[in-house]
């Protein structure tokens, strides 16, 4: 147990350098022996104070440093050890380049079908299976963070290619392969073809939804685009779906709803809504003036409120005159019900977990076997009816 002299020290000038000394040398020395491993959960600081003989702020001081040295790293929750950086356990790491970051748990997300939750859900995948992860917020990184890799290089890395910015994606996976460091990247568009690549089969998707509308009772589909916004890899499967099921159908090629400009929402969201909602008319009117029922695709869940608001006021109904698909099965989670409570028709849920533990499972994969086949997986998405 620690004395009194030792408790004086600590909180009147601090612990003597041969007790900030010892205290470090038994925490690294149980790490090093394997007494305290990666992965388990580290003893109390009180603990930690009574085994060494020290008092317990010395022992939080030594933790700290530690940490900063960049020697330890600890999760925030339960303060389990994840890597030790002397001794080559850098190679169980996973770095993962997030678009949102990752919340600790306990901390709610507006939606779990997000892409934001598809970070932290695999976050805990990697943590299960006893890797160890390390965040690194894209927008927060530079030069200087990317050419550490070559001095920090961790097992592997997991980018959130669909997630991010083509330039940022496209440099970090440059600096990436500059260090040799093996890559996971969620989506397939800026995944290099020796990779590993994990992404949503938005193709199946896409299909899959506007067969749904073509089976009851559209006569014509059009899909949501988003205006000022290059058709990425994902959208572009996504028509590409639609196309499939129209032809199957025996209907025309789908046509293209192109979608307004977001309006700022300085005067609140209620405002915003209603003017979206006027200059989606004006853009949804042409496609009406045709046989009805008419089946749209929307971008997303989030457009839905939109677009049925749209169709009211062109004097139509909402699952009669109109039915909408929506995307990624988020509407419960919309501040938009408020003023325009119906669900879409149906929705495409992505089954985040399932993509989660692909990505994981591929992490793990490429650190047991460095020299396997790239897995290069789309993960099907499941549709939902909602009434």
């Amino acid at each position: 147990m620690p004395d009194a002299t030792d408790e004086a020290q600590d909180s009147r000038r601090g612990p003597k350098p041969a007790q900030r000394g010892r205290v470090r040398a038994r925490i690294l020395d149980l790490v090093s022996s394997g007494a305290l491993r990666p992965g388990q959960a580290l003893p109390t600081e009180a603990a930690l104070a009574a085994a060494f003989g020290a008092s317990q702020p010395t022992v939080h001081r030594e933790l700290k440093r530690l940490v900063a040295d960049g020697v330890l790293a600890f999760d925030g929750e339960g303060r389990r050890i994840l890597a030790d950086r002397r001794s080559g356990l850098l190679g169980r790491t996973v770095a993962m380049f997030t678009a949102y970051g990752v919340q600790p748990p306990g901390v709610s997300q507006r939606s779990e079908a997000w892409e934001a939750s598809l970070e932290n859900l695999t976050w805990r995948a990697l943590q299960r299976l006893g890797l160890f992860c390390w965040q690194l917020p894209a927008e927060a990184i530079g030069e200087r963070e990317l050419h550490l890799l070559d001095h920090d290089r961790p097992g592997v890395a997991l980018v959130f290619g669909t997630s991010l910015p083509s330039p940022r994606c496209n440099a970090i996976l440059a600096a990436l392969a500059a260090a040799h460091v093996p890559t996971v990247v969620y989506g397939t568009q800026s995944a290099p073809r020796t990779g590993d690549a994990i992404a949503s089969d938005h193709t199946a998707g896409g299909e899959m939804a506007c067969r749904w509308l073509a089976t009851h009772g559209c006569q014509r589909l059009i899909c949501q685009q988003s205006v000022g916004h290059p058709i990425g890899d994902w959208l572009d499967r996504r028509l590409r779906g639609a196309a499939t099921a129209a032809e199957k159908a025996g209907l025309a090629e789908p046509g293209v709803l192109i979608q307004p400009p977001q309006i700022s929402d300085a005067n609140g969201e209620a405002v915003r809504y209603q003017a979206e909602v006027v200059l989606l008319t004006e853009a949804l009117r042409s496609h009406v003036a045709g046989p009805l029922p008419l089946g749209i695709l929307a971008l997303s869940d989030g457009e839905v409120p939109r677009l049925w608001g749209a169709v009211r006021r062109l004097g139509l109904t909402p699952g009669r005159d109109v039915l909408v698909a929506g995307y990624d099965g988020y509407w419960a989670d919309l501040v938009e019900r408020v003023w325009e409570p119906t669900p879409p028709s149906v929705t495409v849920d992505k089954r985040h977990s399932e993509i989660a533990d692909a990505l994981a499972a591929t992490a793990d994969r490429r650190l047991r076997e460095p020299a396997a086949a790239p897995v290069r997986r789309l993960v099907e998405p499941m549709l939902v009816e909602l009434r």
